[in-house]
């Protein structure tokens, strides 16, 4: 038996003994799939028969994954026993009863999508939820405490790479000084043209204002100055700067928050987001390319073959999204060390994001290094 063999048994000891409620945190690659259809296994043997509801977040997991991974430990008999659905699909349930629900990315549950609980005579005994992190946001944490869900297992990033469940890994930050660089501004008055400096400041200055009266800014403001760092061209330049340098040899993943910068950074060959048709995903995944580009995707449930380097081009605040980023270069190789790059813009909002995102990150991993434009 291997060390996951072992901690995967550990973990559905758990859920065992928690009467399958509660939640399993557990980092990318540690198997927590396979660790639920182990439960349900044991479930199905102790009740006869069972009627389980597994919840993902998108319907790649739904139609393939999901149903893949019984194939793979050959339970597709007992897969006739799980109605897999989307996390969209749960309002549209009527007066049903399970003996068992998954909620798969246990994050991905709102405040709607929670009422399937306690409304319609709805009982479920065993909610088991499947996360790399647990909630943080006050509202999920308000859905999780109703529930009632403990957390019943936990193992980090650190702890799996010990346990060599994952490979190791090295974060590389980039920061990256904007400045004159050209931004075009148009407003209802008039378009004009400033620079990236300019347009930042001139963007915190008014979220400043609000807060100086102690007021919440509006959101259309924030977002206004979220979407200009996410689009930030200095930061363009510095991530196509670092993927020229790397040898395109390695499998390589690149995540952005914008179609644009998206295309600019890989070429639209390489790129996969909502508004292309290149294939790009299928060729990287069968090997026929090293490169991929993905706006807003690729962060959870995606199994990529040996990757060997991951840029993030654009983080939020939230440990979750690194964590699960990072999850997709982690799948464990003997002696392998996966290396991640942040884009930083320095001195921005950018930079608080970042800071917030790898503070859990032990600081031996991490090395800071300043991109100079040319």
């Amino acid at each position: 038996m291997t060390d996951k063999d072992r901690i995967q048994k550990t973990a559905v000891q758990l859920i065992e003994k928690a009467d399958g409620h509660g939640i399993i945190e557990a980092a990318t690659g540690v198997g927590k799939t396979k660790i639920a259809i182990d439960y349900l296994i044991s479930l199905n043997k102790k009740l006869s028969s069972i009627k389980a509801l597994w919840v993902v977040p998108s319907t790649k997991l739904r139609d393939i994954d999901v149903p893949a991974e019984f194939n793979k430990w050959h339970k597709s008999e007992l897969l006739k026993s799980v109605k897999v659905i989307c996390y969209d699909s749960i309002p549209k349930i009527t007066e049903e009863f399970y003996d068992i629900v998954i909620l798969d990315e246990l994050h991905k549950i709102t405040e709607l999508r929670s009422d399937f609980f306690f409304k319609n005579n709805n009982r479920i005994d065993k909610v088991l939820g499947l996360t790399a992190t647990t909630p943080k946001e006050f509202v999920k944490i308000e859905i999780i405490e109703k529930l009632q869900m403990p957390l019943i297992f936990s193992i980090n990033i650190e702890e799996a790479q010990k346990n060599k469940l994952i490979s190791d890994y090295e974060i590389t930050v980039v920061y990256v000084p904007i400045g004159d660089l050209p931004v075009e501004v148009t407003t209802k008055k008039n378009k004009y043209t400033t620079t990236e400096k300019k347009r930042y400041l001139g963007l915190s200055k008014v979220i400043a204002m609000y807060y100086d009266k102690d007021e919440k800014p509006p959101k259309n403001v924030l977002l206004g100055r979220m979407r200009f760092i996410y689009n930030l061209k200095s930061k363009a330049y510095a991530t196509k700067a670092l993927l020229n340098s790397i040898d395109s040899k390695l499998r390589t993943l690149v995540f952005t928050k914008s179609i644009d910068i998206c295309n600019f950074i890989v070429g639209e060959k390489y790129a996969h987001h909502s508004k292309v048709k290149s294939g790009a995903y299928n060729n990287f995944i069968t090997g026929e390319s090293n490169l991929l580009g993905v706006v807003d995707s690729i962060n959870e449930g995606v199994n990529l073959p040996e990757l060997d380097c991951i840029i993030i081009n654009q983080l939020n605040s939230q440990a979750r999204e690194l964590i699960q980023r990072m999850g997709r270069g982690l799948r464990y190789r003997e002696n392998h060390v996966a290396k991640i790059y942040i884009i930083v813009a320095k001195g921005t909002q950018d930079e608080s994001w970042s800071i917030d995102a790898i503070n859990n990150i032990p600081t031996e991993k991490i090395k800071y290094v300043t991109y100079s434009m040319k």
